[in-house]
Order: C-alpha cells, then sequence, then structure tokens
C-alpha cells in the first residue's frame, strides 16, 4: 500500500530505521559474545577447581602415606634430644674427671730427692698422700715444704685440687737414720 505524506517536510516525522536496525543488529551480536565469554570463564574456573580438587586429594593421601614416618620423625626428634641431654651431662663428667695416671706421674716427676711415698689415696672429694722423706743435712721439713710448693704451682697437677697441705710430719728412725713421715692432704674440685 502507498502512503501520501502531504506535510511539509520539517513537519514530517523523521523514521531512521536503518540506524536503529544497526543498533539492535549490533546489541545482538554483543550478547551472546558477553555470553559466550562467561559461559567460558565458568568453565574455565569450574576446570580449575577441579584440577586443584584432584591435586588436593592426591596431597591428602600423599599426606596420609607419611603418617607413619611423621610419627617415627617426631620419636627420633624426642630420643636425639633426651641423647644430647644425656650427651652433655657425659661431657660435663669427662671435664670433671682426674686422669690419675698424669696425676701420680706428676707426683713422681715434682717429688725431690729424699722423698718417698708410702700411700697414695682417693676417696670422694679427698686425696692423701703418705710418705717419708730422709736428709743428711737435717732439712727433712724443707723438703716436705719443697714438694708441696712444686705441687701447688704445678698446673697440670694442681688444676683438678682446691688445696693441697700438710696434715702431720714425725720424726722416727728407720735403720739408724733419722726420718720424717708425713702425711699430705688434698680437695678435688
Amino acid at each position: 500500500m502507498i502512503e501520501i505524506n502531504l506535510l511539509p517536510e520539517e513537519l514530517k516525522t523523521k523514521i531512521k530505521k536503518t540506524e536503529q536496525s544497526a543498533k539492535n543488529k549490533k546489541l545482538l551480536y554483543i550478547i551472546p559474545l558477553v555470553f559466550s565469554v562467561l559461559i567460558i570463564a565458568h568453565l574455565f574456573l569450574v576446570l580449575l577447581g577441579l584440577v586443584k580438587g584432584i591435586d588436593l586429594n592426591r596431597r591428602r593421601s600423599e599426606l596420609a602415606k607419611l603418617e607413619p614416618n611423621k610419627t617415627t620423625l617426631e620419636k627420633f626428634r624426642q630420643d636425639k634430644q633426651l641423647f644430647s641431654q644425656d650427651t652433655k651431662q657425659i661431657e660435663d663428667i669427662l671435664r670433671k674427671r682426674i686422669n690419675w695416671s698424669q696425676k701420680i706421674n706428676r707426683l713422681s716427676m715434682d717429688l725431690p730427692s729424699g722423698v718417698w711415698f708410702t700411700e697414695v689415696s682417693s676417696a670422694d672429694k679427698d686425696f692423701t698422700i703418705k710418705g717419708s722423706v730422709v736428709s743428711l743435712e737435717k732439712a727433712e721439713m724443707n723438703l716436705i715444704n719443697e714438694f708441696i710448693e712444686k705441687l701447688r704451682k704445678d698446673h697440670d697437677f694442681y688444676k683438678n685440687f682446691t688445696k693441697i697441705e700438710l696434715v702431720s710430719a714425725q720424726r722416727k728412725m728407720l735403720a739408724g737414720y733419722e726420718i720424717v713421715e708425713f702425711t699430705l692432704s688434698g680437695e678435688h674440685k
């Protein structure tokens, strides 16, 4: 059907069907594109969630397999800690230990001429030396004092002791010679 519009040009309603239809077509192309991007993003996130879930389950199963090893490791750590404490105690004991063979050797090296031992003993923290001394010059007490001073100055010998002192000295006759029997007492650290 034919329509005739007799109105002047300014009063005529202008319908721009082509512009409006172009906008509608663009909108029809954009909407599916947006939906497809959303669907792809959704599928990607779902797939990523599945992969992470599978990885999490795999790691949980590995962790469950390692659980016995964990308990073994914890027991080992506890044992190691106990052993290290025992080791420290043993090291303390060894540091405080007295090497008596060296001490006896140092005693013999510091021994002046004319002095000999009759007894060397140690009990708990006490140390006792009994001996005798002979001197033709009648300097027995000087020899005993010289021996005590040598022991005190001998760092290798004296390092494990707090004191060494003369406890007793007695003059006696032995085979026609006058001797002095003495007793020294010391204390361990």
